[in-house]
């Protein structure tokens, strides 16, 4: 997950995110993020609502899932 946001950001200059959640049932978790960003190298500025969806077993996330509106 860390490289995976040092990617994003690497990627996109974020000028804003709204985090909510997490919202808990037994072995998963969801968030929901509102983002606003632009894209490198293009300059092409989003909006993005997304909610993650994630599996933990033991300690460990094992899986992640997205859905978002594009």
């Amino acid at each position: 997950m860390k490289a995976k946001a040092e990617s994003w950001n690497a990627n996109h200059e974020v000028h804003s995110v709204k985090v909510e959640g997490p919202l808990i049932s037994d072995s998963h978790f969801a968030v929901t993020f509102k983002m606003d960003f632009t894209t490198k190298p293009d300059n092409k500025r989003s909006k993005m609502e997304e909610i993650a969806v994630y599996k933990v077993a033991g300690d460990k996330i094992i899986h992640e899932e997205f859905f978002y509106n594009t």
